[in-house]
């Protein structure tokens, strides 16, 4: 059997020095708890791990990487949409139903706005990254004397 925690090593010795008993069963459960704790996060972690294979195998690479991005751009638009409702005030109760209505639809336009400046962002952001790929390219064929095609 294959010791996996210097602890456990430990109590062993504690053992053999003759500790009294509190202690012992004191650290004893330490060590139980920490290794029960131990087992979970891995089986959390692996279950992590299966499940992003499974994406991973259903979506493909490119799908997982827009998926993605997808989840984050929703996630900027509900963390926008909840700073503006306060900002706004649509929740004020001294607003009447028309007042709200009005703002609503402002927020709705805010946050298509929000949107595609977000997707442009990305778009630009990944063709600037691409741009330099290149360039970065063209300067090691430059540099070790290969021509461009």
């Amino acid at each position: 059997m294959k010791v996996q925690n210097n602890s456990l090593v430990d109590f062993l010795s504690q053992l053999e020095a003759g500790k009294n008993e509190k202690n012992k069963s004191l650290k004893f459960d330490e060590i139980l708890n920490s290794a029960l704790e131990n087992k979970t996060s891995k089986n959390d972690l692996s279950q992590e791990v299966e499940d992003f294979k499974q994406r991973l195998s259903e979506l493909g690479a490119y799908g997982y990487i827009t998926q993605l991005n997808e989840d984050k751009i929703e996630q900027k638009i509900a963390q926008k949409r909840n700073e503006l409702i306060e900002t706004l005030g649509i929740n004020d109760p001294n607003k009447s139903n028309d007042q709200r209505s009005e703002l609503l639809k402002v927020l709705e336009e805010m946050l298509s706005e929000y949107r595609k400046q977000i997707q442009n962002s990305l778009a630009s952001q990944s063709i600037l990254e691409k741009q330099q790929q290149l360039a970065g390219i063209r300067s090691c064929r430059t540099f070790f004397g290969v021509g461009l095609v």
